[in-house]
């Protein structure tokens, strides 16, 4: 039986003061009962002194790039003097401009990277509940799907992976996909492509995951109009077409130039992610960057991972009885029990919920790990494939069909006692709104603090004191007893600030005859590497090697 979602038009005065007062409300819970504790009222950074840092540089060399004083985007300053490593991880080209402008408003790398980290969750919440209004949910509905989508634990578990932010694009390139599919329309099929090329910039990994989503969300469709047996055409499969009167001239005409606006978008974006996954492939050519299969399989999900919410302090008592191991953290894959909840009583409401409901389970089939098998190893045949790493962060993209079926349940329940008192109404709303939120409030955040971040800067600086030549090559050696990439980034955030190159680097790969900066090695060893590498002159090796300054933070203890 079909339900009537829709409560109030979007044009009409009361529906757009519900509106935003829902979505006030519910983004607030996510800046108070989250981003503020993580961020400690910009006191602190979420994530740890590696990742975290690592993205900070990679948005600083853009923003250099961009200033120009940066000369190669795809050469950073750091694993000198190998080239276009900006190609062994995520490049943050789709959300650069956001750090780029806090940073040209004179905000220090730590401030930026922090209002680069929080305008992300902003336009995830705003992005995701849009399109819920669009699917015709109420404003409460929307505002709840936008904030499983922004703010569900397995997004905060990824808060040391801040590359992985960005994610607004998501239910923009499923909504006009639907939209797309629903009434054979080339400009929703564009859209939804220029949405998913600007995923592809924004990270990758998750440009790859939209991907599986969409093709699960054709087959959800063809499967569920097949078994139906009625066409998805109608109001409540999401007939947001214009009025029914006959558009005048320059209505058409300005209609027209649209279209034609977003197949040039789309044709764009095309081109964009053909030429990024090119220079991505040649780079792993060069490098000889590849995965065994083996070490992909401990990051594809299980049936257990589902489970797991480790840092929850309401929840993780469900998956605290299964053994731990190496990869846990890259498993914390459960949503919430009240989402959980919500999803089920909303999972067959509407034909738009269906569909993104059997999309959602296509995709878990497609990459869960039953008995050491799993449908995604045969995706791992296909060349390419294998250079995503962590499977189980595709529960990233899975939230937005989740999101559609919270927003679902919730008009369900809401109609369900449509005939109840005002009290009882009220009573539920409030209720919602405490199962929905209360997780994220109650999660633990891992952070480090500012001042650390500082402090290990001002370390350095007063160890190199005197002022280097500009063509000077910097290494760093590391402490014993600290972990080899905490030296790697003090090293890289060094070069960057003075407009330095350094052997040190760290990344999600390493160049030929890379070593840990242990001060027991030669010091030269990463420089010899690249000269084997590339087949080095003499004489540049000379030159090269008469401008490496090498700072050991201690000295070598042989053990």
């Amino acid at each position: 039986m079909a339900i009537e979602i829709e409560t109030s038009q979007p044009g009409n005065k009361r529906g757009r003061s519900l509106h935003m007062v829902s979505f006030i409300l519910l983004f607030s819970i996510g800046w108070f009962g989250y981003l503020m504790p993580a961020l400690g009222n910009f006191t602190m950074i979420p994530g740890d002194m590696g990742d975290a840092r690592f993205n900070s540089v990679v948005l600083e060399h853009g923003y250099q790039w961009l200033t120009g004083k940066a000369a190669q985007l795809w050469s950073p300053s750091f694993f000198y003097p190998y080239e276009r490593v900006l190609g062994f991880s995520d490049n943050h080209f789709g959300s650069v401009w956001v750090y780029s402008a806090l940073r040209g408003l004179g905000l220090p790398r730590e401030m930026a990277y922090s209002g680069w980290y929080v305008f992300g969750f902003l336009l995830n919440f705003i992005a995701c509940g849009w399109v819920l209004r669009q699917a015709k949910f109420s404003p409460l509905a929307s505002a709840l799907g936008a904030f499983v989508f922004t703010f569900a634990l397995p997004v905060l578990h990824q808060e040391g992976h801040a590359q992985l932010v960005y994610r607004f694009a998501i239910p923009m390139a499923c909504f006009c996909w639907y939209q797309a599919l629903v009434r054979r329309d080339l400009i929703s099929a564009a859209q939804a492509i220029f949405w998913c090329a600007l995923q592809f910039m924004c990270a990758v990994y998750l440009g790859v995951f939209l991907a599986y989503c969409l093709a699960a969300t054709l087959l959800a469709f063809l499967l569920i109009r097949f078994f139906e047996k009625a066409p998805l055409t109608d109001r409540e499969a999401l007939d947001v077409c214009a009025s029914k009167n006959e558009p005048s001239r320059g209505t058409r005409a300005r209609s027209n130039l649209c279209a034609w606006l977003w197949y040039v978008m789309a044709i764009a974006g095309i081109v964009s992610v053909f030429l990024l996954l090119r220079q991505y492939k040649m780079i792993a050519s060069d490098y000889q960057l590849a995965r065994p299969i083996d070490d992909l399989r401990s990051l594809i999900p299980t049936l257990k991972s589902y489970l797991l919410a480790d840092n929850s302090r309401l929840t993780s008592w469900i998956g605290a009885w299964i053994p731990n191991f190496s990869t846990r953290s890259e498993h914390q894959l459960f949503v919430g029990l009240g989402i959980l909840v919500l999803s089920v009583l909303g999972a067959w409401v509407t034909r738009f919920g269906r569909v993104f409901f059997v999309a959602w389970l296509l995709l878990i089939c497609l990459t869960v790990m039953v008995a050491e098998q799993s449908l995604y190893l045969w995706l791992l045949k296909i060349p390419g494939f294998d250079a995503i790493r962590a499977v189980s962060r595709i529960i990233l993209v899975m939230l937005f069909p989740v999101a559609v079926l919270v927003a679902a349940g919730v008009d369900r329940l809401r109609q369900l006692t449509s005939s109840q008192g005002v009290l009882l109404r009220g009573l539920l709303i409030v209720a919602m709104i405490v199962c929905l939120t209360l997780e994220t409030v109650y999660y633990v955040p891992h952070h480090a603090a500012v001042q650390t971040w500082q402090d290990r800067q001002r370390g350095l600086r007063s160890l190199i004191n005197d002022k280097l030549p500009n063509d000077t090559v910097l290494f760093v050696t590391q402490r014993q007893a600290e972990p080899f990439y905490i030296t790697e980034l003090d090293a890289m955030i060094y070069a960057q600030d003075h407009q330095l190159a350094t052997l040190n680097g760290y990344s999600g790969s390493t160049p030929a005859g890379y070593a840990y900066p242990d001060p027991c090695l030669p010091s030269d060893a990463r420089m010899r590497a690249y000269f084997a590498f590339r087949g080095v002159s003499e004489a540049k090796q000379i030159e090269l090697l008469s401008r490496l300054r090498v700072v050991p933070l201690e000295s070598c203890a042989k053990r």
